[in-house]
């Protein structure tokens, strides 16, 4: 159900197999997946609820961790998102490249100041790239932690590059992103940083 983003249908179905479950990694796997669901439905709080579950039966998943790091992100609670993406990157042994672009991300563009590491941003969306250099998105990352650290024209030409990138993304998508990607592209070329606030 979830493949068929019927996500009512799906939290039901994992709620009814859980009432039956005892494994704590399978019990973390179905409260994982209807915390996605939840995600798709926009309603955040239901999803940390079942992720709090997910964690406590399997700690060790670093996958939990990371969703429940980028829910807080969507709810705009930058300390929770920063303390679990980073838990989430550390358990997967500093491999999650979702992780690594996700604090970088927060790091670099984040509207609080006290949450914003110019240094630290560029370090972890470095990494990101370095595993995954044909992904925009962590282009687009890496320019923006270029720019929190006053690395204008490094900043423009990945920005430039992540535009290119975005060739192999179908339309709409594609043109609502790239739009999004020229107002930045523009921010840095007048050597100014990006705030992710509503676009």
């Amino acid at each position: 159900y979830l493949a068929k983003s019927q996500y009512r249908k799906a939290i039901e179905d994992f709620a009814t197999y859980l009432l039956k479950e005892e494994n704590p990694e399978r019990i973390s796997d179905a409260c994982y997946n209807i915390a996605n669901a939840y995600v798709e439905l926009g309603e955040y709080n239901a999803a940390i609820d079942r992720l709090n579950l997910a964690i406590v039966k399997n700690p060790l998943n670093f996958e939990t961790w990371v969703l429940r790091g980028l829910v807080y992100k969507s709810k705009l609670d930058y300390g929770p998102a920063l303390r679990d993406l980073q838990r989430g990157f550390s358990i997967s042994g500093n491999t999650s490249i979702l992780a690594s672009n996700s604090i970088a991300w927060i790091l670099a563009t984040c509207p609080n100041p006290d949450f914003r590491n110019g240094a630290e941003a560029l370090k972890m969306a470095r990494l990101a790239v370095e595993q995954d250099g044909s992904k925009p998105y962590y282009h687009d990352t890496l320019a923006a932690a270029c720019a929190e650290g006053g690395l204008f024209k490094e900043a423009v030409e990945e920005q430039k590059t992540a535009l290119k990138l975005l060739a192999g993304v179908p339309e709409p998508q594609r043109g609502q992103i790239a739009a999004r990607y020229e107002k930045r592209l523009k921010l840095y070329a007048e050597n100014k940083p990006f705030r992710d606030v509503e676009e």
